[in-house]
C-alpha cells in the first residue's frame, strides 16, 4: 500500500477547553497520511482516484477554522472522517493534530487518530 501525506499544515483556529482558548485563534499543525493504492495513477502519470493533497489541505484547514472544537481529539477524528468521506480510494487514514503553544516546556503537544474503512 502507498500513501499520500500532508505534513505540518499550519492553521489558526479556535480550539480548546479553557475560556481564553475560546476567545482567540491559536496555531495548530495537522499531519495526515492516507493509505491508498495509487499504482494505476503512477503507471498512467495521472491523478485518477488518488487523493489530491492540495484539496485535502484546503478541506482540513477550512474544517478546523469552522468547527471550533473543544478538544484536539474531536478535531483529529473529524479530519479522519472528512478525508475518508472525500476520497473513496483511501483505505486508512492517520491524522495528528499538534498545538505548539500548549505547554511552554514542550515543542508540541497533540493527538493522533487513525481510522479505516
Amino acid at each position: 500500500m502507498n500513501s499520500v501525506f500532508i505534513e505540518g499544515l499550519e492553521v489558526h483556529c479556535v480550539v480548546g477547553l479553557l475560556p481564553f482558548e475560546r476567545e482567540r485563534e491559536q496555531e495548530i499543525r495537522i499531519d495526515a497520511e492516507m493509505s491508498v493504492d495509487f499504482s494505476a495513477e503512477a503507471e498512467a502519470d495521472e491523478l485518477g482516484n488518488s487523493p489530491d493533497y492540495a484539496e485535502s489541505c484546503d478541506l482540513l484547514a477550512a474544517h478546523a477554522r469552522a468547527a471550533k472544537r473543544r478538544t484536539l481529539e474531536a478535531l483529529a477524528a473529524d479530519c479522519c472522517r472528512l478525508l475518508l468521506d472525500r476520497w473513496s480510494a483511501v483505505r486508512e487514514v492517520r491524522v495528528s493534530v499538534r498545538k505548539p503553544a500548549a505547554h511552554p516546556m514542550a515543542k508540541n503537544c497533540g493527538v493522533t487518530c487513525q481510522m479505516a474503512r
